[in-house]
């Protein structure tokens, strides 16, 4: 128990930092969310695999925020009925745009996070994922985690590599 919060303060710690060295840092504006989040799921793994979102998924999902995103790329754990892993990687065309649909994204999780912590059938080990929920801003892209913390670390930092000039 104890190896475990030293590596999640240790992960916290790298967010942080990552945190405190994207302010002011430019990205790059022209990879396809499609390909970002290919990059950050190779990283992760879940039980049964990633599922990609349809096409209604930022209308059904964020009613605000999908006149915002002009490319996007979701991905959830196939097995919801165990796991609530869920990365999302959303592009807006302008910066007045990407701080709307950031803002969307964090409206987003919170009500993800009350239809999900009231939920009887997740296991009491899936909370701190919805609790920990993670979103960024890198320039026009918008980063969403619903992850462990060690697995949102690991995406995170590899978004921020690929997006950064």
């Amino acid at each position: 128990m104890k190896t475990i919060k030293v590596i999640s303060i240790i992960v916290l710690a790298t967010l942080m930092m990552l945190s405190a060295v994207s302010c002011g840092a430019e990205y790059k504006d022209d990879i396809k969310a499609s390909a970002l989040s290919e990059a950050a799921l190779a990283k992760i793994s879940v039980e049964g695999g990633y599922a990609v979102a349809d096409a209604d998924f930022m209308e059904f999902n964020f009613p605000d925020g999908a006149k915002y995103a002009d490319d996007y790329a979701v991905a959830y754990a196939a097995n919801t009925s165990a796991n609530i892993n869920e990365v999302g990687i959303l592009h807006a065309k302008t910066a007045e745009d990407a701080k709307s649909l950031f803002e969307a994204t964090k409206a987003y999780l919170a009500d993800r996070k009350e239809a999900w912590m009231n939920a009887i059938n997740y296991t009491p080990d899936e909370h701190p994922k919805m609790e920990n929920a993670v979103c960024k801003q890198y320039g026009n892209y918008v980063v969403y985690t619903i992850l462990t913390t060690a697995d949102s670390g690991a995406v995170l930092e590899v978004i921020e590599g690929q997006l950064k000039k």
